[in-house]
């Protein structure tokens, strides 16, 4: 009997990592930090928004995106990964901070997504993290579903 509890609380133990998503700490070009823990922690679910510059429906659709963020910012944060969706080449910070300054992206936690880690072959595209149990759902928005964005 105490190897069958053993067992079962190991596969629980190893279903629950497996759920979770890993932290991340990602860096803005202010120089300020936040991790997706930290986000977790305070009950509020994360959003985090693969954004091109070079992405037309990005754009059409960026100042809907900060309307959204203001709107929810008590029960949701919203990040945007910035990068370009038809180069390799990273962006820089002067590119990032004329997009956050253009669309007036005051309540969106802004930062070069350089090694393209929230990326999937297009943009925009949509990961949601839940604080319940730190697991992360998408990608959505990509052009293979019909998930309208917020």
């Amino acid at each position: 009997m105490k190897v069958l509890y053993t067992l079962l609380t190991l596969a629980w133990f190893t279903v629950t990592l497996q759920a979770q998503v890993a932290n991340r700490t990602e860096t803005d070009c202010n120089d300020q930090s936040r991790s997706i823990y930290n986000v977790l922690s305070t009950g509020k679910a994360l959003l985090i928004a693969s954004e091109g510059l070079d992405c037309s429906i990005c754009q059409s659709k960026a100042p809907g995106l900060q309307n959204w963020a203001a709107s929810n910012s008590s029960q949701v944060e919203v990040w945007a990964a910035m990068t370009f969706t038809y180069s390799s080449n990273a962006p820089n910070c002067a590119q990032v901070n004329n997009w956050v300054s253009n669309y007036n992206w005051s309540d969106i936690f802004t930062f070069i997504d350089q090694n393209e880690f929230y990326f999937q072959s297009g943009t925009p595209i949509y990961w949601v993290y839940s604080p319940a149990d730190s697991s992360r759902q998408g990608p959505f928005g990509n052009e293979n579903t019909a998930i309208r964005r917020p």
